[in-house]
């Protein structure tokens, strides 16, 4: 793993939310953001240590409102992101990470992804969280582990 700077390819809808969060807003906007997943994900960063960088990897990027609520929402927390995926439906999101990563001359040892999608093209990067609960502490133990 290289030291300098990893890259943390988001997903939203099953790791920054969850269904206790889905029910306090039942029938409300559904742009929805866990405070308590929120507070995982800032500890998360906390704890790896290292530069990192944030790539929006979640349908929430074909939506300037849905990238602009992510963004003030991590800058709550002291985090920013950086970047989104290009948007190709032609393409399954690993592929896209896999072309964004080339592009740019990203090791995939530097990377990690946290979704609560199976992505076989990086399975070995991936974090994979529960749609129910989001990203918990079970799924950061696993990602800094990742990361050693």
């Amino acid at each position: 793993m290289n030291n300098e700077l990893v890259y943390i390819f988001l997903d939203i809808d099953g790791v920054l939310n969850s269904d206790a969060a889905r029910k306090l807003h039942q029938g409300n906007d559904m742009r929805i953001l866990s405070n308590d997943n929120l507070n995982e994900f800032s500890n998360f960063i906390n704890k790896i240590n290292k530069k990192y960088l944030i790539v929006l990897t979640s349908t929430w990027r074909y939506s300037i409102d849905n990238i602009d609520l992510l963004k003030q929402s991590l800058n709550n927390y002291g985090l920013s992101l950086i970047d989104c995926l290009d948007i190709d439906d032609t393409k399954s999101k690993g592929e896209l990470i896999i072309e964004y990563c080339k592009k740019r001359g990203i090791l995939f040892d530097n990377i990690l992804i946290l979704d609560d999608a199976y992505i076989s093209e990086l399975s070995d990067r991936l974090v994979k969280c529960n749609f129910k609960f989001g990203l918990t502490r079970y799924e950061i133990e696993y990602a800094l582990k990742l990361l050693k």
